[in-house]
């Protein structure tokens, strides 16, 4: 065990999956999602490492 799974999911199918599983809207799942990649950019953007514990090193 221990293999690396690798999936291209496009951010419609990643904000469906999370609502389908939660209480939150499409909508609010989508800011949720924007918000997060405007973060992760703008640290991407000045050069900063992005390390998510638990989900990887982009």
């Amino acid at each position: 065990m221990g293999g690396v799974i690798m999936a291209n999911v496009n951010k419609d199918a990643l904000v469906d999956a999370i609502a389908s599983k939660t209480d939150l809207s499409k909508k609010d799942v989508a800011a949720v999602i924007a918000a997060f990649e405007e973060k992760v950019t703008e640290e991407i953007r000045q050069e900063n490492k992005v390390t998510l514990t638990g989900f990887g090193t982009f």
